[in-house]
């Protein structure tokens, strides 16, 4: 929920783990495996805001709960809206984050050192009002 007012504003997201698409089948079936997702065990990564608040120009500091192959961890992260428009369907807000986080925070550890600990992570958002 994107509110006027930055702290009445939440952010509940779920990703499902089976959904990982690379356009490559074995790869994907690799990283929905138990070295990296383990999509049977964690069908799910999810996020939900703690505390929003505002930040500078068109950002916003969000704070919350991330939750990854078993583990949570409380991640603050800038959230920017890319637009704004009314149309047909009413009116929609883009957002768009990106951030990183360690694969090893969240027990991922298969192949760190080839492959590193970084993960950098882009989530782009569209939504429109309720009602």
């Amino acid at each position: 929920t994107l509110a006027d007012n930055p702290a009445d504003s939440s952010f509940d997201v779920v990703i499902k783990t089976e959904s990982v698409d690379t356009n490559n089948k074995k790869r994907d079936g690799h990283l929905k495996s138990p070295d990296f997702f383990n999509a049977r065990e964690f069908p799910t990564i999810s996020f939900k805001s703690t505390k929003v608040e505002k930040g500078e120009k068109d950002t916003l500091k969000v704070t919350g709960d991330l939750t990854c192959h078993g583990v949570t961890k409380s991640i603050t992260i800038d959230v920017v809206q890319t637009g704004a428009a009314s149309g047909p369907q009413g009116e929609s807000k883009g957002i768009e984050a990106i951030f990183t986080i360690k694969r090893s925070e969240f027990g991922m550890e298969y192949g760190l050192e080839a492959l590193g600990d970084d993960v950098r992570v882009i989530v782009a958002l569209e939504g429109g009002k309720r009602g």
